[in-house]
Order: C-alpha cells, then structure tokens, then sequence
C-alpha cells in the first residue's frame, strides 16, 4: 500500500464556518462584526487616499497659479 497522507491543515477563515443542507453558510454575529471592521478600514484607507490625492492636486494647481 503506498503511504497515506495526511490532509493540508485548513488556515482559511472560511474553513471554520458553517454550512447548513442548502449549502448556504450561517455567519455569527461576531463574524459580521469582523468582516464590517475589515470593511470600515479598508474604505477610511481610500478616504484617506483620496484626501490626499485631492490635497496634492490643490497644492499643484496653486504653484501653477503663482508661476
């Protein structure tokens, strides 16, 4: 018999959750949570992002201005 081996070791959050009959996944209250901070993060990131993209442009367009 050739050697067995054992499974890959799941890592992924997604390998905790649970699915009922329909194949549907049942998210807990604290799973919600998390996955509404990770959303909070990562659109202040792009607020972010884009206040200082704004910034820079003003800044540009005022150096242009006193040329």
């Amino acid at each position: 018999l050739p050697p067995t081996t054992a499974a890959p070791v799941q890592t992924s959050p997604r390998s905790g959750r649970k699915t009922n009959e329909s194949g549907s996944t049942n998210y807990t209250s604290a799973d919600l949570e998390k996955f509404k901070i990770e959303i909070l993060a990562e659109i202040r990131k792009d607020i972010e992002k884009a206040k200082q993209e704004i910034l820079t442009a003003i800044l540009d367009q005022q150096k242009r201005i006193k040329k």
